[in-house]
């Protein structure tokens, strides 16, 4: 379904951002406002700045809150600024099984969070019915101020999740998202909020500033999360790690109505289907570029767009993996250049490795002339053993780093078969003592005039997914496409890349 082929340069990466204007919101966005934080640090001070400079909203979404000294800091943080900023909305969005599992002193993220679920004061619990713009504090009904918790389990799995210990709870989907709003910014990245990924756990971050239309969808979406998540109750602190804490959370009101017992999880899943469809045409709707528009694609009057996308496969929500499938398959459809794609885990789904092992088709110079051979390359990246985050791990887990390994091998053989050896490389990131999370796609022109050559990337993918069959089909995630012809922009996604080759 892919309309992308015969078209040359440029046009074909926003014309995809275009492509799917049918289907999710596309905002054009200015180029000065997207950032691309290099580094865990500047990762942790962003997160820092930006709940320091929130005055009417603030969520954070990912798949746990670490229970270090940072992350102490960070709720310390964001109770300061409820203190001092009347009207202040703040939610958290975490997944339930991973953010109540006890570490080895017994505090889990919801330990962490303590500070904000006092059981009086100025601290109210937001609970919302998931219809769009709508919020109460404790049922109270207090405006936009209030704090609320939210813990997903996505529904396919709730049944049999429930009847496994702790981490083998979590084997078989999770809330995945890692998304951050600050009033008008928006930081999407596919790394956690623990002391790690702020310290030496690599991944990538790009932060968009001031877009009203960005963080407008990403707010609605996180609100329909939240609705259709278990919510925690006030008075719920640094005990929650038993079964009978547990049992005090509020259930997911997307379906129930106050006072009603749990919705059976099909029911759960339908109204989060159907609500999440409600944001993207409501978003849509919004949209600054509909499809099929006609616009400058470089040099001059310079354009860069951004397509949020969303992913749950147990629930039928499959606009991430179309995108990444059609991104991966670029070279392809234009008649070459140059893919990266980079994940932690390099188990890539069928579909993901024959987008990238698609041939383009050759060009013809003319009659009675040979055919033109454009460059295409496919590159990988993941983690070293070492670098990989379960390599000190204990138990079953330890194994993973040389099943990844295999997994490497297989992926490298596939593509050296399909498309040569010669256009496919494979990079392991190595760097002392520090781990690899970064994931990603990125798309690189062919360089005019230089045989053998690309420019620097005009199209990425970042977000939370890993590219494997559990991305696809088990857990939540959430990414942007980001297409820019910006020389600026890309230059800082060239610089990026460069440094996760290095």
């Amino acid at each position: 379904d892919c309309i992308l082929r015969g078209t040359p340069g440029m046009t074909a990466p926003l014309k995809l951002a275009r492509t799917l204007a049918g289907r999710a919101p596309v905002f054009s966005v200015r180029p000065g406002s997207v950032s691309i934080l290099e580094s865990p640090s500047a990762f942790y001070s962003a997160v820092m700045g930006g709940i320091g400079r929130a005055n009417s909203r603030l969520r954070l979404a990912a798949l746990y809150l670490g229970t270090e000294e940072l992350e102490q800091a960070l709720v310390a943080g964001v109770l300061q600024r409820i203190r001092s900023t009347r009207g202040l909305s703040v939610s958290v969005l975490l997944d339930r099984m991973r953010a109540t599992r006890p570490d080895q002193f017994g505090r889990t993220s919801i330990s962490t969070l303590s500070p904000l679920l006092a059981p009086a004061g100025d601290v109210q619990p937001i609970v919302t019915d998931g219809a769009l713009g709508s919020a109460s504090a404790g049922g109270e009904g207090v405006g936009g101020e209030g704090v609320g918790v939210h813990l997903f389990h996505p529904p396919a799995v709730a049944d049999i999740v429930a009847q496994l210990p702790p981490r083998f709870n979590e084997i078989l989907a999770v809330q995945h998202v890692k998304a951050f709003v600050f009033d008008n910014d928006v930081l999407i990245t596919g790394a956690n909020m623990s002391s790690d990924y702020f310290t030496n756990r690599h991944d990538r971050y790009v932060l968009i500033s001031g877009e009203p239309q960005v963080a407008d969808f990403f707010d609605d979406l996180l609100k329909v999360l939240g609705a259709c998540s278990f919510t925690v109750p006030r008075g719920v602190g640094s005990g929650f790690g038993t079964e009978r804490a547990r049992t005090r959370l509020i259930p997911p009101r997307c379906v129930t109505a106050p006072g009603c017992c749990t919705a059976h999880p099909l029911e759960v899943s339908r109204a989060m289907t159907a609500r999440i469809h409600d944001v993207f045409h409501k978003h849509r709707a919004q949209s600054t570029v509909e499809e099929g528009a006609e616009g400058p694609c470089d040099g001059v009057g310079a354009t860069t767009f951004v397509v949020p996308t969303v992913q749950l496969g147990s629930a039928d929500l499959r606009q991430d993996e179309s995108v990444c499938t059609q991104a991966m398959a670029l070279p392809s459809e234009l008649g070459g250049g140059s893919v990266t794609v980079s994940s932690p885990y390099c188990n890539f789904t069928p579909a993901a490795l024959q987008s990238l092992a698609r041939r383009p088709l050759p060009s013809v110079k003319g009659e009675g002339s040979e055919q033109a051979s454009t460059p295409a390359r496919v590159e990988l990246i993941t983690a070293a053993s070492e670098a990989n985050g379960f390599y000190a791990s204990r138990g079953v887990s330890s194994l993973l780093p040389t099943a990844y390994a295999i997994l490497e091998y297989d992926a490298l053989i596939f593509l050296e078969d399909r498309i040569g050896a010669a256009d496919v490389t494979l990079r392991l990131w190595r760097r002392g003592t520090d781990t690899f999370h970064a994931k990603g796609i990125w798309y690189a022109p062919p360089a005019r005039g230089q045989d053998d050559a690309f420019e620097d990337p005009c199209l990425t993918v970042v977000g939370s997914s890993n590219f494997g069959v559990r991305s696809t089909e088990r857990d939540l995630e959430a990414q942007i496409l980001l297409v820019t012809s910006d020389h600026t922009l890309r230059g800082a996604l060239g610089r990026e890349l460069k440094a996760l080759r290095d």
